[in-house]
């Protein structure tokens, strides 16, 4: 380092400087304030706190209302694989003989039927194309 940063790192004379100018700015600010600039400062540093802290709430609130929406799905989408790759599997569902069982019984039915009419969409979509293919080279 040159002799001149080394001057101006090392001398106390800096920071005494720098503390009496913050001093006497910070005092200057103060004695300036009056009533009515210190209570406009109070009301605006108070509303900008309450009105953070309600915001941050409500952000809260929105992120665990998607992630637990999203973790809904997740879980939804694996009872759906589930039932297709073991149809047979109900251990999940307790046995009964109520209209909340037989409610239970016909929403999962359905469901894998939709399931299996998507399957067989997707697999019909790709021979369409075939035959059109094979109808068009004629």
């Amino acid at each position: 380092m040159s002799d001149a940063a080394m001057n101006v790192t090392s001398s106390p004379s800096i920071w005494n400087t720098l503390y009496e100018r913050t001093k006497t700015n910070l005092a200057e600010t103060i004695g300036d304030l009056d009533v009515k600039k210190g209570l406009r400062l109070v009301i605006i540093v108070g509303g900008y706190i309450l009105i953070r802290g309600i915001a941050q709430r409500e952000l809260a609130k929105r992120k665990l209302d998607n992630d637990v929406r999203r973790s809904e799905q997740e879980n939804a989408a694996k009872m759906q694989e589930k039932l297709v790759d073991q149809p047979g599997s109900t251990a999940a569902m307790p046995f009964g003989w109520g209209n909340k069982t037989r409610r239970r019984r016909k929403q999962q039915e359905e469901a894998f039927a939709d399931i299996v009419e998507r399957v067989n969409q997707k697999k019909n979509s790709g021979d369409d194309v075939e035959d059109i293919e094979d109808l068009l080279e004629d």
